[in-house]
């Protein structure tokens, strides 16, 4: 199954990256490393995740890497990955 990264979602672990690399930039890529390898199950996997509760699609899903949702939508014939957020923030429809 072929993985596309919308532009959000790269903006998404872009920005995660650099907040937490202002404080330890070790730390802030191990996290974009994890998040990158999470999403590298959705290759063989792509419904590996649950549905996510604030949408009512069996499409779109999430996994989660230690704080974080990595949302995305598990088509017939690609899987695009819509973004990554926070756990403690809401999503906004």
């Amino acid at each position: 199954m072929k993985v596309v990264w919308t532009d959000v979602a790269r903006a998404d672990l872009r920005a995660i990256r650099d907040y937490i690399a202002s404080d330890s930039p070790v730390f802030g890529a191990r996290v974009f490393e994890a998040i990158m390898r999470r999403v590298d199950q959705l290759e063989q996997f792509p419904r590996s995740g649950r549905s996510v509760p604030e949408y009512d699609s069996v499409e779109v899903r999430e996994l989660i890497e230690g704080a974080y949702r990595i949302i995305y939508f598990a088509g017939e014939e690609e899987v695009s990955v819509l973004g990554v957020v926070h756990g403690a923030r809401s999503l906004d429809r």
